[in-house]
């Protein structure tokens, strides 16, 4: 396990440090939360902000609502990996891109089943090739008796088109909060609540998206359906960007968690807010 401290200076310029790398005999919490707990008192680290852990658990709901399209994500990633295996089929498959007209910079990857965001790195790059492999399906015939049924279809195709649509949505998400050369804490609850009308709409669909939005919604219930159980820092940080400052706020918690509930929690946090203030003030 690598543990990674983020802290700002007192010029205020952020910094990304190693202060841990160790082996952990076991995945569970307990074990993970000790070897970190080990790692601070060594440091002698006391205040400490938030901790970020990967994205396994997260990873797991994810590769669950994947499921839900499963077949068509399997074919094309079993072309996918047929032309990437051999020298003299990836030749073959760039001279008929050639042909065709489509001069994309990026080139097939092969996924990480097990990590939604490499499959949809895989699937984006395949669809910029999709009349490729159609051709290629058409000129050579070991394709078809290699992969037989296995070869995407029209339908196959757009069922990929619109998954990519949608997981692009959460990888881009994924991409401007896990930056680490600049902060982001005052973007958090801004994009969760973002992510909160993305899984709506979902939700209101109907089919695998419809299916696949009800169990990602599921989890983020669990970790964000209770307001009173999220750090109030997050809210603070929001407020104090300029770009939002207290105005988007309570559009934003009665959105999320109706309007009784959203201003009660509004004078909370405007309270709390207060009570920093006048504790910050009658340090200088």
């Amino acid at each position: 396990m690598v543990v990674t401290a983020h802290y700002i200076d007192e010029e205020w310029k952020l910094h990304k440090k190693i202060i841990s790398f160790v082996p952990v005999t076991s995945h569970k919490g307990e074990y993970i939360a000790k070897a970190l707990e080990t790692c601070l008192l060594e440091w002698g680290l006391r205040n400490v902000f938030t901790v970020t852990v990967d994205n396994a658990s997260s990873n797991d709901t994810a590769i669950d609502g994947l499921k839900e399209c499963d077949s068509a994500v399997k074919k094309v990633r079993e072309v996918v990996r047929y032309v990437r295996n051999s020298p003299a089929r990836l030749k073959k498959f760039r001279d008929l891109s050639a042909l065709i007209g489509i001069e994309q910079k990026s080139s097939l990857c092969l996924d990480v089943p097990t990590r939604w965001n490499s499959t949809y790195m895989m699937l984006q790059s395949a669809l910029l090739y999709q009349k490729v492999f159609e051709a290629y399906e058409e000129s050579d015939n070991s394709f078809k008796s290699d992969l037989g049924s296995c070869i995407p279809d029209f339908l196959d195709w757009e069922s990929v088109k619109s998954l990519v649509k949608l997981l692009k949505c959460f990888y881009e998400m994924t991409i401007r909060i896990s930056g680490s050369l600049y902060v982001t804490s005052n973007t958090f609850f801004s994009e969760i609540s973002d992510l909160y009308c993305i899984l709506n709409g979902m939700v209101e669909t109907d089919g695998a998206v419809k299916r696949m939005g009800t169990n990602m919604k599921a989890k983020f219930e669990k970790y964000w359906g209770d307001i009173n159980k999220m750090n109030c820092m997050i809210f603070f940080e929001n407020i104090l960007d300029p770009r939002d400052k207290l105005e988007y706020m309570p559009t934003q918690l009665n959105h999320m968690y109706g309007v009784i509930k959203g201003k009660d929690f509004l004078e909370k946090l405007l309270a709390a807010l207060n009570e920093l203030f006048d504790d910050y003030a009658s340090f200088y």
